[in-house]
């Protein structure tokens, strides 16, 4: 939960929220995931935006397939 990515029960997606840390790097399948979150504290709880790879997330949903070989997720806090 601290990292700000939460797994959905029965499905293959995660749910983005607020970070604790700056940065997160995880070992996955492929490579290395990635949360940047420069703004993150534990004053700054809300979310703005949140892009994987420099491309805009609509929703604050991921997939796994989508971190499985690597990546970046860029999230950006409102303090």
């Amino acid at each position: 939960a601290t990292i700000g990515v939460f797994p959905i029960a029965g499905e293959e997606h995660y749910l983005i929220g607020s970070p604790l840390s700056t940065r997160t790097e995880l070992a996955v399948g492929g490579g290395v995931f990635v949360i940047e979150a420069p703004e993150a504290s534990d004053t700054a709880a809300a979310l703005s935006a949140a892009s994987l790879d420099g491309a805009p997330l609509l929703d604050y949903r991921l997939s796994h397939a989508a971190i499985v070989p690597g990546s970046t997720l860029r999230l950006e806090m409102i303090p």
